[in-house]
């Protein structure tokens, strides 16, 4: 029996109670792969906005290299000059600062490149999310649940990638100087951007998000995991 025949076989003489709590945990992780893809592309697309109308003001018709200014505008907390913004934890930054001082202007100029995190995870989030409702309806159909287990392994080293990403630019030095930081980072149709969210907001929305991220993918891999894996004696029919 070659491995389609026995993957069929297998979700036509599965239990209907198995059936139900693949097509159950595979929803939940659709629903939150849904909503977390759309908070991402949210914060995704202000830091464009930003990007492209600072960009637009201060180049404005140069083909000049494109600045990502949404993850070096928390500097403006640091700006003397402008005492309007400032730190959460002044001692932190301090020293985070200090630490930041032996880097060269190319790195620093990087910013806390959380835009990156930002478009990475919401474009990932869109496939797992697309890929967890083939597998609610591998459930009950044995080609969606082929296509849904190969997917599911590619995409679960994405996600992987996706969490080492995000707290690699969160927790670094200057991720978490940025944390720090009351400067605005909302985009409104204007340059004078809206203190509606500073940085600090930003910072602590990537922390819990990337918590329950966490999470939900060792839940997720857990329990599809064992669910997904053939009875006893089949995986040999499955080569």
């Amino acid at each position: 029996m070659n491995g389609v025949e026995a993957l069929k076989e297998i979700v036509k003489t599965e239990s209907s109670a198995k059936k139900m709590q693949i097509l159950v945990i595979s929803l939940v992780m659709a629903a939150f792969g849904a909503v977390a893809s759309g908070m991402y592309m949210v914060r995704y697309i202000n830091a464009m906005n930003i990007d492209s109308a600072f960009n637009d003001a201060a180049f404005p018709g140069l083909n000049l290299p494109f600045t990502k200014y949404y993850d070096i505008a928390f500097f403006a907390s640091n700006d003397p000059a402008d005492p309007k913004y400032g730190w959460s934890d002044d001692s932190a930054a301090a020293e985070y600062i200090t630490d930041l001082s032996t880097d060269d202007q190319d790195t620093l100029m990087k910013g806390c490149r959380w835009s990156v995190l930002f478009g990475l995870n919401a474009f990932s989030l869109i496939f797992i999310t697309i890929n967890s409702t083939i597998l609610a309806v591998g459930a009950y159909e044995y080609r969606a649940r082929a296509l849904g287990m190969v997917c599911w392994n590619v995409l679960g080293c994405l996600n992987i990638a996706c969490i080492i990403t995000t707290a690699v630019f969160r927790f670094n030095t200057i991720g978490k100087l940025a944390a720090l930081s009351l400067a605005p980072s909302a985009y409104h149709d204007t340059l004078l951007l809206s203190d509606d969210r500073n940085y600090v907001m930003d910072g602590n929305w990537i922390l819990w998000l990337w918590l329950f991220q966490v999470a939900t993918f060792c839940g997720n891999c857990g329990s599809l995991g064992f669910l997904l894996k053939p009875p006893s004696g089949e995986n040999s029919a499955m080569f």
